[in-house]
């Protein structure tokens, strides 16, 4: 079963919770399988704390956390880029 990875819309980044993966290799595998051009190269791999919301957080706008619904979490972040064969 292929774990959940988050794309950013371009598919240039990828993100995927910490606790879902044994290693900066299994995340960077399941990476590589889920991506959907093919072939991909997948590089800067960190493990980083996030912040996820409901609800958008805008730049410039100041939200108390609570009323967000935020969580504060580990993620593998990576960025990707394809690789064109000869």
């Amino acid at each position: 079963m292929a774990k959940e990875l988050i794309w950013s819309e371009d598919s240039d980044y990828v993100y995927g919770h910490s606790s879902s993966f044994n290693s900066k290799e299994e995340f960077e595998e399941e990476v590589k399988k889920q991506y959907e051009d093919g072939e991909c190269e997948v590089t800067n791999i960190l493990v980083q704390p996030c912040i996820t919301s409901e609800k958008p957080i805008y730049s410039d706008y100041l939200i108390p956390l609570a009323s967000v619904y935020a969580s504060i979490e580990n993620y593998y972040t990576a960025e990707v880029s394809h690789v064109f064969e000869d």
